[in-house]
Order: structure tokens, then C-alpha cells, then sequence
């Protein structure tokens, strides 16, 4: 069946359970006697809507549910033929106002009767506000037989996990039988695409990768719940957890440890941190093309002499001194070379085959004379600034060898060198890949070994993350292996309302002519059939509280603030009134129907202004500023207010989109009439709970602590906001307070992922005891489960279950004294091992 997606959220939140049980039932029936509604049980008194292809049946004597046959749809027969299309939940006493709204004509709907007794109370007037759907109409595709059976399937719908019939371009994409780099603006559906390339895969090896771990959880409940023979041999991870999986007893040094690092070792340098780690992570260390950057200098002692000598022949290499270079040009053809090869010896064969597949590293970063010779293409810092980013990298990569860490770049090249990454899988989709270094992309696309079944996913206006991503330099890459990419676009939006997506699109054009163009900085075409608002709000930043405390009677209204120092400064008049705050990075991949966006612009306005005036140099951190207003002004769907300092700052006097400046804020004015039920913000919370935006569904929860559902969900996501803070001892103190029946398979993915962090051994022993209580397994069991070894816990050497009793009551319970003052105030009680733990 198919489903519009104002289906979904036609339905009251406490029905959506009850409506779906029904729609199943009325499906099945009508699938059993071929849809002729006349063969059904009498009970849902079909009603078909003269002079339209629309019908309803009955849900109850107030509530009907509207639905039409696909292939009585212009725009659906072709796409999804002979199945049902559910259009509509609707009150039956607030059908003719649809028609009114809407502004659609009455005359001539009338109630086409089926053979039926009529329902009762309904005449001529009972209508609805149906036309042809469109192209790119949301729809929903899937098969609910299990609504009803299945409460995460309400729970996945409400939250809006479900596909849409792709549009024409969409469906151009999708019928590409070759490699694709897919870009597309905010609201494209890039996600939506990835999920139907993995539905066409059955029985093949398939990874989906994403950097965002919510995103990772999403797209395998997407995938489960629209998929109806689900391949079990599609593996989803989120990239940090794939690659913490593989670095064993070492550290993954993400840009948190890189700022800490370089505040400590580099204050008096000028440069700010984000910019050098940029430099570091995305060129230094990160970048492989321009035409296989670290193919030009590899050490000689790689092959024989011998076999250097027969390159050198072939014009394959140059050598200079201890180095040889790999010549790119050269470099499509030795693969053929090495088929008909018989002079080298089979260890440089082999050698070779990796270096013709891009599969062999030497060098951990390219060198320093190239990355000094970098045009401003491949490296957005000016040539006069490069030796002292270079020096950097230098200080801070002997910190990491120095003590046991290493960063996403170091173990991509090392597992790419080993061989270990090859060929485990048949396919690879990434999403999000601007958030990915180009030598990440290599390495997870050698997965599928010959990098012939590959979707790469991204956007360039929505770099927020420490990268230099560009599709052309990506494609670079894969060309120079014979693996060409085909990159397509999206340019169709839709999330956003008219004049949101034209702001967007507004600030594209900026970007192009004051930070420079790239080919792949697209405009959207707005899908949306609403105008949408823009208000300029021009007050003082001392109104915060009154703001706060407005908002926090609305849950659809989501607050934007530029970065954590920000937040951090409103973080305990947030607290007080239960208001959320967002930064960008937390926001990114999250649609609200209204956002306000606090100084997002102001708060650069020095940075802003120098470049809108030609004062400085046009720099790749100058565009990560502009991409950081683009990402908070395109998570708003229908109303966007601009909070400003009493003063319009530089980026938006460049605006030339309808926008209404107002000097305070009123929630008249602005149109915030409506307050939140606490239904609709007990929905809005466990949205922010499933995107493990913790901090933001507890604040929500504590609104309705009228509600057991809001009590629980507050110490839930209390808990796990302890955990991501890495205070564990005060998390463990309160998740004994909880059932473990009110903990969803997310959030106990959540933990599992950083009880592997845990430093202190008492904390990481009594949080496995926890986990070994909640889910009724051994300890054993419990730290298998949890990747982690004994040795790894105690620091002693490794001990079988035999020996475990022994070792604890060895190693573990003398060090209790040593740890008491990390909980001596929580009142934790332990039984472990048939000792019972007094209080600390």
C-alpha cells in the first residue's frame, strides 16, 4: 500500500496505533477480494466521492479515513499500480472545513453510495480536499501488515520513518547502473535514495556507512520497516564506531583532543584550532587527489631493484634519490602491464596490484614540499602560512604516537596498507560523506573490494565538520584507479516552505560571489505548497529569559545558538525554565516547524564583514562560517525567526528575500500562538531521545512530569546525558531507578558504545554489573557483549570464568578503599559475587 505523508501526521498521536490497525485490516481485506469494496465486511461502510477517484471508509461513528486506487491516480499508476493509496485521518465533522481551507470548490462532491446502508449523519456535504497528486508529492511507500502488532511501527511512523515515491530525478538516480557521488542541498532526500539503492540488494554483502550515529540507527529502522524481505547481510555503522571497532587497545583522537592539544602546546599561534585541524585532518593527512597525491614519493626499498628497473623501462616511475614517483598518467595502465607481466617476482607483483588498486599508503601524510606546492584548489591556506601548519601537524602527530593515540586517518591507511578492508562486501552506500576525509571515502569504499557498487552521498553547504570535502577532487581519485564516479544532483527541496528554501538559495549566492564558486554549490526548487515566514528580530540579547520561558511552552520551536561557548552561557537560565538550545553541529540532520536562530550571524559579524568587504583573503574557514548559518536556517520547515542584536549585521543586509523586521519579540506578531499539548511534546521528546539529542528530550520531558511517560523519559535521557558527560558513577546511580522495559534498543546501543570508554575501573565494573542486572546475563556474558576484555577493566592479566570469582576478590575488592570518594555520596548497594557491598 501507499501512504501521503499528511496521512501520518493527519493522525492524533494516542490514535496512531488504532489507525493503523485498521488501515492493515481494511488492506488485507480488500488485497483478499481482489479491492472490490463490495465483497468487505460491511462494518467500514465504503463511500466513494462523486467526481473524484477518492473513497472512505469508517473508522468509528466520528472518524473516516480517506483512500483512493493508484491506478485511479495520474501520477501513481505508473509508479505503484494495483495497491491502495491512503490519503487522509479525518474528523468527520471537520472534512468540509478541509474544503474550506483549502479554498477548493464543493459543488458537484457528493457521496457516491457503494450498495451500503449510509452511514450515519453523513449527506452531500461530507467532502474532502482531494486533487491529483503531483510530482514529488511526499507518499509513502510500504506494506503495514504488522500495524498494530508491532508499537515500534507507530513509533518509527510518528517520528517519520518511512520513504517517499521518489520523483522524476530521484528515480533518474536510482536507475544508474554505475558508480554515483550524489550531491543535493538540505531536504533532498540523499538519505532517501540510500535507503532504496539498499533495497535493491537481496542476498548481496552491503555497508551502510554515516558519520552521524543517530543516522546510522535511523537508516536501519528506514530500511527494516519499508523493506518486506529484509536481506540480513546489510551491516549499518556509524564511521566512528566502525573504526573504534578496529583500532584495538588505541585511543581514536578526534578534533575534542585536538583543541584540548593545541590550546595546551600552541597558545600563542594565531591560527584558530578548527581552521588547523581542518588543514590537518582534511589535506595534510586526509587528502589523496589531485591525481594520487601519495603516489609522487614512495620509498625505492618497496620493490627490488629489479623491478624498480623495469618500471623505470615502462616509464612507469621516476626515481629520485631514496624516492621513487609514481607517474599519474601512467598509472591507468599498469594494471594491464602486470596481466601479461612475467619478469618481476611475486612480491612486487603484489605490491604493485595494491598501488594500481590505491590500496598501498607508505607515508602516513603527504610530504612537506608538496603540500607547500598545493594550488589553493587542493589547499584553501595561503602558500605563506602552509610551512608553520605544517610544523604543527609535525608537534601534534609525535603527541599522538607518544601516547598511544591515533586519528580516522592514521587507521584507514593502516588497515588499507594491511589488507584488511578489502573485499568484505559487495556494495558500500555512505551518507554524508562532506563530513568524511578523501582517505576515509578510499578506505571504505575498498570494502567492496573492486569499488564497483558504490553511493556516496553529500553536500557541500552542509561542511560543519572538521573536512574539505569536493565531489570533483573525490572523483579525482577514483578515476585515476579506473573506478570513475558519476556525479548527479538534487535540486529539488522538500523540507523547507517557499521563502525559507529562497533564503537558502539566497545565501548560496552570496557565498559564490563574496567566498568564491565551486560547481557543486547548488540552488533548490521548493517543493512546498506554503509561503512560510521570515521575521528579523532586532532585541537586546538581555530578553533571553523571556524567550526561553515563551519557547518553553513550544515544542515545535527549536532555538539556535552559534557554538558551546554560547550555549554553555544560557545553559543554566535553559535549565531553569526547561527551554532547549541547540548549536548547529547538535541541530544538523533535525527539521523543527520553527527555529529561531540567535545571532547565528552577529556573532561573527567581524569575520563576516572583513570578508564582505574584500578586506581578507577568500579561506575555506570563511565558507565553514557561511555553511554553519546555512545549516540553521534550513532545519526550519515553516517559519524562521532571525534573533539580532539591535543591529543588522553585514551577511544579511545581502537579503533579498521577503522579510519582516520586528523590534520585539511577541508572540502575537510572530505568529506563536499555539501552546503545545502534552501529547505533542511527549512526541517531539522521543523524537530528540531516538536522535540521542539527550540533553534537549530531557528538558522537553521535565514539562510534563504531570505524565508517568514524561517522569520515565526524564531520568532516561538524564542517565544517558551523565553517560555522554562520562560521569558514569551518578548515571549508574540512576538507572537503578528505571525498568529496564522502558529503555528502547537505541539507547542501549548508546550505552554499549561508551561503556567501552570507561576509565576508572570501580565505574566501569558497576556499570557492566548494571547492564548484567537489566538484561539478566552473567557478568561475563555482559562484558563480551560489550567489547570489552577483563584485562581491559582491571588492568591485571586475562582470566577465564573459572577464575573470575578469585580475580575479583584478588584484584577488585581491595581497590574499593582506593575509589570510595568517587561514590561515596551515590548510595550504590552491589551484590556481587555473593558479597554484599555496604554502602560507600
Amino acid at each position: 500500500m501507499l501512504i501521503a505523508q499528511n496521512f501520518i501526521k493527519s493522525i492524533p498521536g494516542h490514535m496512531t496505533e488504532q489507525v493503523l490497525r485498521k488501515v492493515a485490516e481494511f488492506s488485507r481485506q480488500m488485497e483478499a477480494h481482489h479491492y472490490n469494496p463490495r465483497l468487505i465486511n460491511a462494518g467500514f461502510w465504503v463511500r466513494r466521492i462523486r467526481n473524484t477517484p477518492y473513497s472512505k471508509f469508517r473508522l468509528n461513528s466520528g472518524d473516516r479515513i480517506l483512500f483512493a486506487f493508484t491506478n485511479d491516480i495520474p501520477g501513481l499508476k505508473d509508479r505503484q499500480p494495483n495497491t491502495l493509496y491512503f490519503v487522509r485521518f479525518c474528523r468527520h465533522d471537520d472534512q468540509i472545513n478541509h474544503a474550506r481551507r483549502r479554498q477548493l470548490p464543493t459543488g458537484g462532491l457528493e457521496i457516491l453510495t457503494t450498495g451500503y446502508q449510509p452511514a450515519e449523519d453523513e449527506d452531500a456535504k461530507d467532502v474532502t480536499t482531494l486533487a491529483d497528486i503531483p510530482d514529488g508529492e511526499k507518499v509513502i511507500y510500504k506494506s503495514f501488515e504488522n500495524a498494530g502488532q508491532d508499537n515500534r511501527i507507530a513509533e518509527w511512523i510518528r517520528e517519520g520513518a518511512f520513504l517517499y515515491q521518489p520523483n522524476d530525478e530521484q528515480r533518474n538516480v536510482l536507475r544508474m547502473d554505475e558508480n554515483i557521488i550524489l550531491s543535493g542541498g538540505a531536504g533532498s532526500g540523499k538519505t532517501m535514495l540510500g535507503i532504496y539503492k539498499l533495497m535493491a540488494y537481496h542476498d548481496e554483502k552491503v555497508a551502510y556507512f554515516t558519520y552521524n550515529a543517530w543516522l546510522a540507527i535511523w537508516a536501519r529502522q528506514l530500511y527494516e520497516l519499508n523493506t518486506p524481505d529484509i536481506n540480513p547481510n546489510i551491516k549499518f555503522w556509524n564511521i566512528n564506531d566502525f573504526w573504534e571497532e578496529r583500532a584495538g587497545d588505541r585511543e581514536i583522537a578526534g578534533y575534542r583532543l585536538f583543541e584540548e592539544w593545541y590550546h595546551n602546546h600552541c597558545h600563542r599561534n594565531k591560527f584558530p584550532a578548527r581552521e588547523v585541524w581542518q588543514e590537518i585532518h582534511g589535506v595534510i593527512k586526509g587528502r589523496l587527489g589531485h591525481n594520487a597525491i601519495r603516489l609522487r614519493n614512495m620509498p625505492v626499498n618497496i620493490l627490488s631493484r629489479r623491478g624498480r628497473q623495469r618500471l623505470l623501462n615502462e616509464q612507469f616511475i621516476r626515481v629520485e634519490g631514496n624516492r621513487m614517483i609514481f607517474l599519474p598518467e601512467r598509472l591507468p595502465a599498469l594494471h594491464d602491464f602486470l596481466q601479461n607481466e612475467t619478469a618481476l617476482n611475486d612480491r612486487d607483483i603484489r605490491t604493485l596490484l595494491r598501488i594500481a588498486n590505491g590500496n598501498f599508503l607508505p607515508e602516513k601524510a603527504m610530504d612537506q614540499a608538496t603540500y607547500l606546492e598545493l594550488n589553493e584548489r587542493h589547499s584553501p591556506i595561503p602558500r605563506a602560512h602552509r610551512p608553520a601548519f605544517f610544523d604543527i601537524y609535525r608537534q601534534y602527530d609525535r603527541w599522538l604516537e607518544n601516547n598511544n593515540y591515533m586519528d580516522e586517518n592514521d587507521l584507514a591507511r593502516e588497515l588499507l596498507n594491511e589488507g584488511t578492508l578489502h573485499g568484505h562486501f559487495q556494495a558500500i552506500v555512505m551518507d554524508e560523506i562532506q563530513d568524511l576525509s578523501e582517505l576515509q571515502i578510499w578506505a571504505l569504499s575498498a570494502l567492496s573490494g573492486d569499488r564497483k557498487q558504490l553511493f556516496l552521498a553529500g553536500d557541500v553547504h552542509q561542511i560543519i565538520q572538521p573536512t574539505i570535502y569536493n565531489p570533483g577532487l573525490i572523483n579525482n581519485i577514483f578515476t585515476t584507479y579506473n573506478n570513475r564516479l558519476r556525479i548527479c544532483e538534487l535540486r529539488d527541496n522538500y523540507r523547507s516552505a517557499r521563502r525559507i528554501t529562497e533564503l537558502a538559495n539566497n545565501m548560496v549566492r552570496v557565498r559564490r560571489h563574496f567566498w568564491g564558486a565551486t560547481p557543486y554549490d547548488l540552488s533548490q526548487q521548493c517543493f512546498s505548497d506554503t509561503e512560510g515566514d521570515i521575521f528579523l528580530l532586532l532585541e537586546e540579547a538581555a530578553s533571553m529569559e523571556k524567550i526561553l520561558k515563551s519557547i518553553a511552552r513550544r515544542s515545535y520551536v527549536s532555538l539556535i545558538v552559534p557554538d558551546q561557548k554560547v550555549k554553555d552561557q544560557y545553559a543554566e537560565l535553559a535549565r531553569q525554565y526547561n527551554a532547549t538550545l541547540f548549536t548547529p553541529q547538535e541541530i544538523k540532520g533535525l527539521e523543527r516547524e520553527v527555529v529561531i536562530a540567535f545571532n547565528l550571524s552577529g556573532y561573527w559579524e567581524k569575520e563576516y564583514a572583513a570578508i564582505l568587504n574584500g578586506r581578507v583573503e577568500r579561506r575555506w574557514a570563511n565558507r565553514y562560517l557561511i555553511n554553519m548559518f546555512y545549516v540553521g536556517i534550513t532545519r526550519a520547515r515553516n517559519k524562521l525567526i532571525l534573533w539580532e542584536n539591535n543591529e543588522i549585521p553585514s551577511l544579511l543586509e545581502h537579503i533579498d528575500v521577503p522579510v519582516e523586521i520586528v523590534d520585539s519579540y511577541d508572540e502575537t506578531r510572530l505568529g506563536l500562538l499555539q501552546v503545545s499539548t502534552n501529547e505533542e511534546t511527549l512526541e517531539d521528546a522521543l523524537e530528540l531521545e531516538r536522535r540521542e539529542l539527550y540533553e534537549q528530550a530531557e528538558r522537553l520531558y521535565m514539562r510534563v512530569q504531570n505524565d508517568p511517560r514524561g517522569v520515565a523519559g526524564a531520568l532516561r535521557c538524564g542517565i544517558l546525558n551523565e553517560v555522554r558527560a562520562g560521569n558514569f558513577s551518578r548515571a549508574f546511580t540512576r538507572a537503578r531507578q528505571t525498568d529496564k522495559s522502558l529503555w528502547l534498543p537505541q539507547q542501549l546501543e548508546f550505552l554499549n558504545r561508551n561503556s567501552k570508554h570507561l576509565k576508572a575501573p570501580l565505574e566501569r565494573v558497576l556499570w557492566i554489573i548494571w547492564h548484567s542486572e537489566k538484561r539478566g546475563r552473567s557478568l561475563l556474558d555482559v562484558i563480551n557483549k560489550l567489547g570489552v576484555s577483563i584485562n581491559d577493566i582491571f588492568n591485571s592479566k586475562q582470566v577465564n570464568e573459572e577464575e573470575m570469582e578469585i580475580f575479583l576478590e584478588a584484584v577488585f575488592i581491595p581497590q574499593f578503599a582506593s575509589f570510595k570518594d568517587n561514590v561515596q555520596s551515590s548510595g550504590i548497594y552491589v551484590e556481587l559475587i555473593g558479597e554484599q557491598i555496604d554502602e560507600f
